[in-house]
């Protein structure tokens, strides 16, 4: 007797963060679970310059007019794991 198995492919969440670069608004798009997710932005020196919770509000508009020109990383944490996403901010 033969017997198989079938696997399901499985696809990562993933984190969109567009228009990229941007010099008012950007939007985010996470594709995993969403039940708490904790946002963080940093700066390209590490330094954490925002965070916010966002409660099952994936996809949502956040404001970078604030922050001065240049490169930027968002960090979505949830309880599954972390996610990174680069963007530019311009003037």
């Amino acid at each position: 007797m033969v017997s198989s198995l079938q696997f399901e492919e499985e696809n990562p969440p993933q984190l969109k963060v567009f228009p990229n670069p941007t010099s008012e608004r950007i939007t985010l798009s996470f594709t995993g679970k969403q039940d708490f997710v904790q946002l963080s932005v940093y700066s390209a020196i590490g330094e954490e310059v925002m965070t916010q919770s966002l409660q099952g509000k994936c996809p949502t508009d956040l404001s970078v007019s604030d922050l001065a020109p240049g490169s930027y990383t968002i960090r979505i944490k949830t309880a599954d794991g972390e996610w990174n996403q680069t963007f530019l901010k311009i003037d």
